[in-house]
């Protein structure tokens, strides 16, 4: 995984390749050079807390740019990271110490990312098991070129863990090589590249965020357009305007969403948008209906 990022980023290192847009519509941009030299601080941080090769590092922070490079700063120092559900405002405290300290001492990984805020908290619920909160804002020295040591293969790249919304949450080890697999079969049966922008809302914990948002578009080299799972809840409008404003071509959602949609979204909510840009509207994660998505072509049908 490393090595196909990588590739992108020594051929196109000013091209934007992710951006992050706020509740309020304000847009930061990142390159792949900057996604690059930020992963490298990541996995400096890790390696200087003793995180060796192969070890489990759990992310845990809010939807963001952050959690990308952090992610891939795990990927770059050879260690294998987890997204957790993120720390939010949804839920009581109580909930949140007890999902985080089950799953932390279920893996046993000995590091845990997290924002400097929320860093004292997660300490205390971890009190008595090995893992370290470390915070994201943690100065360290990037790891250098030589330094780098990535995974690849068949060894484990990260674990994704199930919802638990059926049964016990559980985590599925998968490996470079299954993912490369993956993600080349999507690229080569959809006509995806670097003329493309990947548009979602979808959380990086999901497999389909991960897959669609952080691995996809940017292996292409194109652009992913990222917007906070709550913020889309709110105002779905979001997702139709980010669409006209960076040409979508991509997104991805369940069969809730495209509902989600069709409930909430008014027409003064489309006035002077220009929908006409996608060409991949992706259902999956949860039963499809054809009749959800025959209702959403023919509602949005005037504006593209």
């Amino acid at each position: 995984l490393v090595d196909a990022l990588r590739a992108r980023v020594s051929q196109h290192p000013d091209r934007n390749a992710l951006v992050f847009l706020s509740g309020d519509g304000a847009a930061a941009h990142f390159t792949y050079g900057q996604l690059d030299r930020d992963a490298r601080r990541y996995a400096g941080l890790l390696r200087a807390n003793g995180v060796p090769q192969g070890d489990l590092v759990i992310i845990a922070c809010e939807h963001g740019y952050e959690l990308a490079a952090a992610f891939w700063g795990t990927l770059y120092c050879g260690a294998v990271p987890t997204i957790f559900p993120y720390r939010d405002a949804t839920g009581s405290g109580e909930a949140r110490q007890r999902r985080m300290t089950g799953l932390a001492a279920f893996t046993a990984a000995q590091a845990l990312l997290c924002p400097t805020e929320a860093q004292a908290e997660v300490t205390g619920w971890l009190a008595g098991l090995a893992t370290r909160a470390l915070s994201l804002a943690e100065e360290a020295e990037p790891l250098a070129e030589a330094l780098l040591s990535p995974r690849g293969g068949e060894e484990i790249a990260y674990i994704q863990f199930s919802s638990g919304t059926t049964g016990q949450t559980k985590g599925v080890m998968l490996s470079h090589r299954a993912v490369l697999a993956n993600v080349e079969a999507f690229l080569t049966a959809a006509h995806f590249d670097e003329q493309d922008v990947g548009v979602s809302w979808l959380p990086f914990y999901h497999d389909m965020g991960l897959l669609t948002e952080v691995f996809q578009p940017l292996f292409a080299g194109a652009l992913s357009v990222s917007m906070a799972p709550a913020a889309w809840i709110r105002r779905p409008q979001m997702l139709f305007s980010a669409v006209t404003r960076y040409r979508g071509t991509m997104t991805w959602m369940p069969n809730f969403a495209f509902n989600h949609c069709l409930r909430t979204i008014r027409d003064e909510h489309l006035a002077g948008l220009d929908l006409s840009s996608w060409r991949i509207l992706g259902n999956g994660s949860e039963p499809v209906q054809p009749a959800t998505l025959q209702r959403f072509a023919e509602r949005f049908a005037p504006w593209g």
